[in-house]
């Protein structure tokens, strides 16, 4: 039993260790290259990226794009497909423009199933490691900032809440992620995407890991918010505040920085905060049922 312990912490401190230098690259790559949104010379450059990989009878050459977005650019995100800064770039479309490219290049080679697979590595082994050290982090701040005994109560209180319930949130987050992703994909299938050897199947794992790479931020934001709210001793699984403000803060980003659409920004909402909702939603439930139990008592012992 100390065996299954002791590994079980070291898996817990690798991959912490892991995720904390996935944030370290991550957190500076995103800020270098918010740029492809904000500057006006790169209007329209994904749109660019896309019609390379998909037109390629019609697009233009390596050197033209150049020549108008910078040769490290076209290069970065064109020739080498943007490595990891296409991942944790909160953007549709740059993720959907570069693995149309991975899926049609890879697919030449080997097929559907090695791009699906190496997509499916991506999201295990370059998300999954954020979301544990994000959590992690917040554990270890919440100790420090929550100092006064109602602080240090509802700390406890709400780790023990959600931790108990994990299992069953994290599935609820991830079959609502894929139903909105499967919409999407369905909505982004065009005849000349089935033309060039992309399917459906391809599509929705592309909006599945937008769902979770975007919802990221949006997990990250949420336990910042509930770290603050934990700090001067209130339970954020108590209300939906902590939430709404969430929302408030991550939502123009992701729709008036990054231009993603509603449905897109639904699925990242479905992994950033479905969790914490379903949590709230059973502490809910079982406050109502123990009140319920209190008030049925003295009526049972005047009976």
């Amino acid at each position: 039993m100390g065996a299954i312990r002791l590994l079980k912490f070291l898996a817990k401190a690798f991959v912490t260790t892991l995720g904390i230098l996935y944030i370290a690259v991550m957190v500076p790559l995103v800020y270098q290259e918010t740029r492809l949104y904000t500057d006006p010379k790169f209007e329209g450059f994904w749109d660019e990226v896309e019609a390379y990989h998909l037109k390629r009878d019609s697009r233009k050459t390596i050197r033209e794009l150049s020549h108008r977005y910078g040769t490290v650019t076209v290069n970065t995100y064109i020739e080498e497909s943007g490595g990891l800064a296409v991942l944790y770039i909160p953007n549709e479309d740059a993720l959907f423009a570069t693995s149309m490219g991975i899926l049609l290049r890879e697919k030449d080679k080997y097929g559907h199933r090695p791009s699906l697979l190496s997509w499916g590595f991506a999201l295990v082994f370059l998300c999954g490691p954020i979301f544990v050290a994000a959590r992690q982090i917040q554990r270890f701040l919440t100790r420090i900032v929550c100092l006064s005994g109602a602080a240090r109560e509802a700390r406890k209180d709400y780790f023990a809440a959600s931790d108990d319930r994990r299992p069953i949130a994290t599935s609820i987050a991830f079959g609502l992620a894929l139903g909105l992703s499967i919409v999407n994909a369905w909505t982004k299938l065009t005849p000349e995407l089935t033309q060039a050897g992309i399917t459906f199947l391809d599509l929705t794992f592309v909006q599945l890991m937008l769902a979770y790479f975007g919802g990221l931020w949006i997990r990250i934001v949420s336990y910042v918010v509930d770290a603050a709210f934990l700090a001067v001793g209130v339970n954020p699984h108590l209300s939906l505040w902590d939430d709404i403000i969430t929302l408030m803060a991550i939502s123009p980003v992701l729709w008036g920085i990054y231009h993603n659409s509603m449905l897109t920004i639904a699925s990242n909402v479905a992994i950033g905060i479905t969790e914490g909702l379903f949590v709230k939603w059973s502490c809910a439930k079982s406050l109502h049922r123990k009140d319920s139990v209190a008030n049925t008592r003295p009526t049972l012992r005047s009976s």
